[in-house]
């Protein structure tokens, strides 16, 4: 999830319902193998996300997850240097709803 997430960041999770999820959100969920994966919601649909992350925006490597698999959305992050970042007060938020628009 770079460039907001790197190795060594504490994210900051809330669990949201269905509705407050939206694109430019980062949720959690938890992949096959046990591990809890952060991501990038591209779109939504009534039962899945579309999302992907931020270091392959613009490939068209896409990954759906059902509702029910969903942990939380990050709240903040709180990276190696102790700085704690807004997830929804970055630029970087604006870009992904105004110009990553991809087809599904």
């Amino acid at each position: 999830m770079r460039p907001w997430i790197r190795k060594g960041d504490t994210l900051f999770i809330q669990p949201v319902g269905w509705q407050n999820i939206r694109p430019g959100n980062i949720v959690v969920y938890k992949n096959q193998k046990g591990s809890w994966i952060a991501r990038r919601v591209i779109r939504k649909n009534k039962n899945a996300l579309l999302i992907k992350t931020d270091a392959y925006l613009h490939y068209k490597i896409n990954e759906t997850i059902p509702k029910n698999e969903i942990i939380g959305r990050v709240e903040f992050v709180k990276k190696s240097n102790g700085e704690i970042l807004n997830m929804y007060k970055t630029q970087f938020v604006y870009y992904i709803i105004r110009y990553v628009v991809p087809i599904w």
